[in-house]
């Protein structure tokens, strides 16, 4: 028979899948960005590829996100994760209900820090983002953005943001703390990827000089 713990269990792994794989996403889109800026002929080697690439990545993030955040009727999000928190206590399995409340105290002022910009990614999410929204076309994307405006960096911080909040709720369960934030090798496949691409832009630039010399 499932106990309370466990649904505490099922809540805090779907979280952390979440966040985890939205923070992952923007790691990737920040390194394509930084490819594109720092070495532009690089992204040129293959930039269909690589625009659809920077544009998904930061889309997949910023859906991610909005998975943590909704508030929409039966979703789980972070506010289900505190609500459920506050209300069942006695699921902790590694703290008591002074660290409890404490936790979820932290978790709310996490979410407190940031949620003027939640609720503009709400407001994009329910305007076009997820859905066409019914006055879609009497207030258009443009004006949208224009008013409820983020940015890529908003992402970043509130997925980070995130991570602290079910980092604080894992304490008292588990006695452990969460690192989402600490993603392992990526750094190190988009370096193999810069250099696997210098080789080509090198291997192309040479072959040429040589077809040259031969004409």
């Amino acid at each position: 028979m499932s106990t309370p713990g466990d649904h505490l269990d099922r809540l805090i792994e779907r979280l952390t899948r979440e966040c985890l794989n939205g923070i992952v996403h923007y790691q990737f889109w920040r390194h394509i960005n930084d490819l594109g800026r720092d070495e532009p002929e690089l992204i040129e080697t293959a930039p269909a590829f690589f625009r659809s690439t920077f544009n998904a990545h930061i889309d997949c993030a910023t859906l991610r996100l909005n998975r943590l955040i909704d508030t929409t009727r039966g979703a789980v999000s972070v506010y289900t994760l505190l609500r459920y928190a506050e209300r069942h206590p006695q699921a902790f399995r590694a703290g008591g209900p002074d660290e409890v409340k404490e936790a979820v105290a932290r978790g709310r002022a996490i979410l407190g820090e940031v949620e003027d910009v939640l609720a503009r990614f709400r407001k994009q999410r329910n305007a076009y983002f997820v859905h066409i929204a019914g006055d879609y076309f009497s207030e258009p994307q443009r004006e949208v953005t224009e008013e409820h405006p983020v940015t890529f960096r908003d992402v970043h911080d509130s997925l980070q943001r995130i991570g602290r909040l079910i980092s604080a709720i894992v304490g008292p369960h588990r006695d452990a703390e969460l690192r989402l934030n600490e993603v392992i090798g990526i750094d190190e496949s988009f370096q193999s990827l810069r250099h696997y691409l210098r080789a080509g832009v090198q291997f192309e630039e040479e072959y040429r000089q040589q077809i040259h010399r031969a004409v």
